[in-house]
């Protein structure tokens, strides 16, 4: 700890990062909100890409200082520009949803794209739903069908079942395309998630011309099954 101490004291910027987090969380030091804040920020303005995400993230949420969205997303841009992924993501989001900033989904793609290569799997589906459907790029299915492969590879069962959902239910703006949702439950399904197993046994139902389940019904089920129980 000494040693971060005199790394952080004499300018280096992940060793102030690492001080602003030992502060934040009390570990190793007594937790000092005023003091990670302080050291979050000398380390973002050396330079660490962590240490804007964390601030933009303490400016967004507004728990330990007072929330200022003009901050947060200054501290947003920097991170994604020195390369933080999570900072991509989010600013790949605020583009999409126009809440924040004004709505440009070529941005919003540009730093998706940038967070799929970088590896961030909602990413790499979010690339491909924009090149699918031609959004803030020209429509490529082929370019699509990499990135989706791409995801197929890399993420785990619990976004199978978030991007089935999506689809089948038209939630968090993709469109409904209920082949595309048996499409992300069938890849769950065949690494045995219970969940994507229960949601494509009920799409096929639903594709066949059997009664589709509501949204709320699904939900229901989906609470109830054997793994939630476990939790």
């Amino acid at each position: 700890m000494d040693k971060i101490l005199r790394d952080a004291q004499s300018g280096d910027p992940y060793a102030c990062l690492g001080v602003a987090y030992y502060y934040h969380t009390g570990k190793d030091l007594d937790q000092d909100n005023e003091l990670a804040v302080r050291w979050y920020r000398r380390a973002a303005t050396l330079g660490c890409p962590r240490a804007h995400w964390e601030m933009a993230m303490i400016y967004r949420d507004g728990e330990i200082v007072m929330r200022d969205l003009i901050k947060y997303i200054d501290h947003l841009k920097k991170a994604a520009e020195l390369g933080n992924t999570y900072a991509q993501m989010e600013l790949a989001n605020e583009y999409r949803l126009g809440y924040i900033l004004e709505e440009d989904l070529e941005l919003s793609y540009y730093w998706y794209r940038m967070a799929a290569e970088n590896g961030e799997p909602r990413a790499k589906f979010f690339t491909g739903y924009y090149s699918a459907h031609g959004i803030g790029v020209p429509r490529s299915r082929t370019e699509a069908e990499a990135w989706y492969s791409s995801v197929s590879l890399s993420a785990d069962s619990e976004l199978f079942l978030q991007f089935g959902m999506n689809y089948e239910y038209g939630l968090n703006g993709i469109v409904h395309n209920e082949v595309e949702a048996a499409r992300w439950y069938k890849y769950g399904a065949e690494r045995g998630h219970d969940k994507c197993i229960l949601c494509l046994e009920s799409i096929n139902v639903g594709l066949k011309g059997g009664t589709k389940e509501s949204y709320e019904v699904r939900m229901h089920r989906l609470n109830t099954s054997e793994s939630s129980k476990e939790m």
